[in-house]
């Protein structure tokens, strides 16, 4: 797993469940939250004072539902999944994963917004650039998207009884 830039998921969809969790939870998330913190570095030093007022709090928000969803996996899901495995058992309600689902869908909404304030140029940077910001936005998102991909193939669509969920 790199620690900044893209994650790899190609070894995580190698990786027994135990693992694959363990790895999620100790090196996925620290580059996630780690990303998400540049990002907002870069914004205070590119929209000092009230441009980036708007653009902190939606971070914030996304800060916030990436927290969400790493307790709810590190707390409720994944030990959901160990047990199951333990058991050679199918899950009998989609409700856990799709609470999960829910904060990462929160992300990209609030990572649209993002950019779409951007694209408006309202504000002029003080320092540094727009594109750099959009560029670190998009490697997040990108890892976002990868990580959640391969943990629904790989991970939780083995546990999933429900035909109807089998996509979430």
């Amino acid at each position: 797993m790199a620690m900044s830039g893209q994650i790899e998921t190609d070894q995580l969809r190698e990786m027994p469940a135990m693992q694959f969790t363990e790895t999620v939870i100790s090196r996925v998330y620290p580059v996630l939250f780690g990303q998400v913190s540049g990002i907002g570095e870069y914004m205070q030093q590119l929209f000092p004072g009230n441009d980036e007022r708007i653009y902190q709090s939606l971070l914030n928000k996304i800060y916030s539902e990436l927290d969400d969803q790493y307790r709810k996996e590190k707390l409720v899901l994944f030990p959901f999944i160990l047990q199951l495995q333990a058991e050679n058992k199918l899950a009998e309600s989609c409700k856990p994963f799709k609470s999960v689902k829910t904060h990462y869908t929160s992300m990209l909404v609030l990572l649209t917004e993002i950019r779409e304030n951007l694209r408006a140029g309202d504000v002029i940077p003080v320092t540094g650039s727009i594109q750099e910001l959009v560029n670190l936005l998009q490697v997040f998102e990108k890892n976002l998207v990868a990580v959640h991909v391969t943990k629904d193939k790989y991970l939780f669509a083995p546990f999933r009884s429900c035909k109807g969920c089998k996509s979430l």
